[in-house]
């Protein structure tokens, strides 16, 4: 059976984050202490949400680019120029070195997460809310689980891609480069499912 891919998993965690958000905000606004946890989260899961929709996208975009490129071919008429024009455009996102590279923001927003997860876990909620309260804590704990996978999947494929392109460069590095380039496509595979 073939694994669920990393972006249908998350996608699916959001969208059930933010149903059960919703039934427990519901829940404690008629309470005057509510639940600041749950109501930053609500925003930031909506947040997430708007941009999974670019994330997911181009993570698309990057896989099919990236499987678009003729490696073995390229790689065989040592055409190196060719390589760097295919694959450098992509790995720049995936340079978590670069201010703007989407998966910085994608990093940081893991962090601002966890955070607010463990906000929410450590209230205590009325007795008669706890089991809505429950099903947040345990939706909020499947987008943290979606999420990493996910970072060090797109992580990984941007590391593997840009050690196939350095080896493509140097003189012995044609078996090395195209074993990086395997790994990067498996990576891909990972994130959004088979070539189609």
């Amino acid at each position: 059976m073939s694994q669920t891919p990393l972006l249908t998993t998350l996608d699916a965690a959001v969208a059930t984050t933010q149903k059960v958000l919703r039934t427990y905000l519901w829940d404690v606004s008629s309470t005057v202490v509510g639940s600041p946890a749950a109501d930053t989260m609500n925003k930031d899961v909506r947040c997430v949400s708007s941009y999974l929709c670019n994330l997911t996208q181009w993570i698309k975009d990057a896989c099919g680019n990236l499987r678009a490129t003729p490696f073995a071919d390229l790689l065989d008429r040592k055409d190196i120029d060719g390589l760097k024009q295919h694959i450098q455009p992509v790995l720049r996102d995936f340079d978590d070195t670069q201010p703007n590279a989407k998966i910085r923001l994608l990093h940081s927003y893991l962090g601002q997460f966890g955070d607010e997860k463990s906000a929410l876990s450590s209230e205590t909620p009325l007795d008669k809310f706890k089991g809505d309260w429950q099903a947040c804590v345990t939706a909020a704990e499947a987008v943290s689980t979606a999420l990493t996978p996910l970072y060090t999947a797109m992580y990984g494929m941007g590391a593997a891609a840009k050690e196939a392109l350095h080896l493509a460069g140097m003189p012995s590095g044609h078996a090395g480069a195209l074993n990086e380039w395997k790994r990067t496509m498996d990576y891909a595979t990972k994130l959004v499912g088979p070539a189609a």
